[in-house]
């Protein structure tokens, strides 16, 4: 590892490809496949009887605001999470559910009047995730559990490369701040009409969007 260098001869290609390719330098298998979470069925429950005390209805299209990231460069601002959920919780059928960071980073979008706001531990954050139709996320770790679980993501990118980092699988969006600007200056059009793509998409034909729980067999 100290002494083959791997060529990436692909500066587009996702850093989990690259990582993979490691592997082989020490003669490691090199699988690309992609890899799910699976939530267990109590948790997945646990997660509905929340959202149904709190007036979510199976039927209500769900979805989540994650406004958190590890670093502050790469959070989109607060109030404009806000301003995203201000408009959703007008629409008929959508139910918005905001979460909030274990320092209660999130929580005041829960001054929104309509938005369920949920302060959970991890395992409670992936089965409720899994429920949400759609994540509108930062550059974070939130993200990529939605991707591992088949839920789509508009996820807002301030200093990350969008392309390296994405969350894996199909029919996400990327928003990305333009040129050298931070995320700060991303606009909520840009965001809430990509969310509008997604809710379209949910009643396109052919367009396969989960609508069941990846539920383990435990």
């Amino acid at each position: 590892m100290l002494t083959d260098a791997v060529h990436v001869d692909n500066p587009h290609r996702h850093k989990v490809e690259d990582w993979l390719r490691l592997l082989s330098v020490v003669g490691g298998p090199v699988d690309d496949s992609s890899t799910t979470l699976r939530v267990a069925a109590e948790e997945w429950k646990a997660a509905e009887q929340f959202l149904a005390g709190h007036g979510v209805r199976d039927t209500d299209i769900l979805i989540g605001l994650h406004p958190g990231a590890s670093l502050p460069e790469k959070r989109w601002p607060l109030e404009r999470f806000a301003a995203v959920a201000r408009e959703l919780v007008l629409r008929n059928d959508v139910r918005v559910i905001a979460f909030a960071d274990p320092q209660g980073y999130g929580s005041s979008l829960g001054d929104v009047e309509g938005v369920v706001v949920a302060s959970t531990t991890l395992r409670q954050l992936i089965a409720t995730i899994d429920r949400c139709a759609l994540l509108v996320c930062n550059d974070s770790g939130p993200m990529h559990i939605a991707g591992g679980l088949g839920v789509r993501t508009v996820a807002i990118f301030g200093s990350g490369v969008d392309r390296w980092f994405a969350p894996l699988g199909e029919g996400h969006e990327l928003i990305s701040a333009e040129s050298e600007s931070g995320v700060e200056n991303i606009p909520v059009d840009r965001v809430l009409d990509a969310v509008d793509r997604m809710i379209a998409a949910r009643s396109a034909p052919g367009t396969p969007i989960p609508s069941t729980p990846q539920l383990s067999p435990s």
